[in-house]
């Protein structure tokens, strides 16, 4: 069963459970909150119902009374992801038999991300268990490149106090370290901008005034 929710990742627990024969219900994305998730079952997995949540509890009573469906074998595919995520640590052959390797990197623990493109969307997994679809890989990886710019911003800023102090006491020093300064300035703007456009939040550049008293 599959409600509301954001990306796709919710299409491959779906589809696993409709390749072992069971019964494959989501929310009618017209009536979701977040009509991402349930949409991208649609559209890739072909769930057996798609209701409304107020049908939904009518639905399941009714699903739950009915004979069990016959036992089938659990696919190979189905199977070596079960073991992966279990272990929590899979072989590299483990993987090599789900995918081939791909250039991408897991943004959860920087390990090999495998690509299986025979499902639809394209799914990624790393030996240790990390799984993405291909929209949730994107998000992940912008959230990392964001903090890697937050990062960079913050030891930028530290990096002009440190040297904003070191020209207040070496006052012979105080030319270069204050072209110094006004280069990481510039990269550090460089950053806030790119930040700024990502959040559509403008990012106050730090106080100049230090620096601008050691010209």
């Amino acid at each position: 069963m599959l409600l509301t929710g954001y990306l796709s990742d919710g299409s491959d627990g779906l589809r696993s459970i409709k390749l072992c024969g069971g019964a494959t219900v989501v929310q009618d994305p017209k009536d979701a909150a977040y009509p991402d998730m349930p949409q991208n079952a649609l559209i890739h997995v072909s769930p057996d119902h798609c209701v409304p949540l107020a049908k939904m509890g009518e639905l399941v009573e009714k699903l739950v009374a009915e004979p069990p469906r016959p036992d089938q074998p659990v696919p190979p595919e189905v199977a070596v992801e079960v073991e992966i995520a279990f272990r929590a640590m899979g072989g590299v052959p483990d993987v090599d038999s789900w995918g081939r390797r791909s250039p991408v990197s897991c943004p959860d623990c920087g390990g090999a991300l495998w690509q299986n493109d025979e499902e639809q969307p394209d799914r990624y997994r790393c030996h240790t268990g990390h799984a993405y679809s291909g929209l949730a890989l994107f998000t992940a990886q912008s959230a990392e490149i964001e903090k890697t710019l937050w990062t960079a911003l913050r030891m930028f800023e530290e990096r002009k106090v440190l040297l904003t102090t070191m020209a207040a006491k070496n006052r012979p020093s105080a030319p270069s370290l204050t072209d110094t300064i006004a280069e990481l300035e510039g990269h550090a703007r460089q950053i806030r901008d790119i930040l700024s456009a990502g959040t559509g939040i403008s990012i106050p550049a730090a106080d100049p005034e230090p620096y601008q008293q050691l010209g």
